[in-house]
């Protein structure tokens, strides 16, 4: 009896470590070992030990998880409308939106529409690198053209009139490698756009700027032709 009762004694115990075992996360410095929600470490076959994903799979990994819970942009070749809050997965990797005020979701840029925007450039620590809204001064480009990064191009053609959004950009669709002025080399960035105008098409309370009026009336053209001919009378003379 008693040598029953060490047998079961030595079980529990050896139990109990187990439990303790599976239950303890280990110490492991950043990079090396690394240990985040919803991660699975993998086997390694040469030494049987456990390899943890590094930052950088790390990031890749929650980009890809992100992607699939996140709505498409298109739909049968058509962007989608999107309510505010949606997150648009442009690709696997975290290009990608988030809606922050609906547009109209109906009218979408196409390629060569001339754009007018706010917007506001970050890196991902929050500095601010540039910004029209800081100037107060709005910002019109030709999407589709190149005159932009790839990250704007790809992006912004998937917003409605009136949306504006945060637009996240990986490095390889924005300054890549080089970098620009305070932007770092393989920056990721983020865009808070706004969609104010679609060629001559501005979203609700928005006023896009009044052009100089031509001279269509019949003073304004007696007087160009008054003009004219006092240059050519001036230019006979002085033959």
């Amino acid at each position: 009896m008693a040598r029953l009762i060490s047998i079961s004694v030595s079980l529990l115990a050896v139990g109990s470590l187990r439990v303790a075992a599976l239950v303890a996360k280990p110490v492991h410095p950043a990079g090396k070992y690394y240990v985040e929600e919803e991660m699975q470490p993998t086997d390694s076959t040469k030494n049987m030990s456990t390899k943890w994903a590094t930052e950088e799979e790390h990031q890749k990994m929650m980009a890809k998880k992100r992607a699939a819970k996140a709505h498409v942009a298109m739909e049968l070749g058509k962007p989608k409308a999107m309510d505010a809050g949606a997150e648009v997965a442009l690709s696997d990797d975290g290009f990608g939106l988030t809606v922050e005020k609906a547009g109209d979701g109906l009218t979408f840029p196409k390629s060569g529409d001339v754009l007018t925007m706010h917007y506001t450039g970050k890196l991902k620590d929050g500095t601010v690198f540039d910004s029209s809204r800081q100037r107060n001064r709005t910002f019109t480009f030709t999407i589709g053209k190149g005159e932009v990064i790839r990250g704007w191009d790809q992006g912004i053609i998937t917003m409605s009139l009136g949306e504006r959004a945060l637009l996240h950009i990986p490095s390889y669709k924005g300054y890549g490698s080089r970098g620009a002025g305070p932007i770092p080399p393989n920056a990721a960035l983020e865009f808070d756009v706004e969609l104010l105008a679609i060629n001559d098409v501005a979203a609700p309370g928005f006023t896009l700027p009044t052009k100089a009026p031509r001279l269509h009336s019949a003073a304004g053209r007696a007087s160009t032709t008054l003009v004219c001919a006092i240059v050519t009378v001036a230019a006979l003379i002085f033959q």
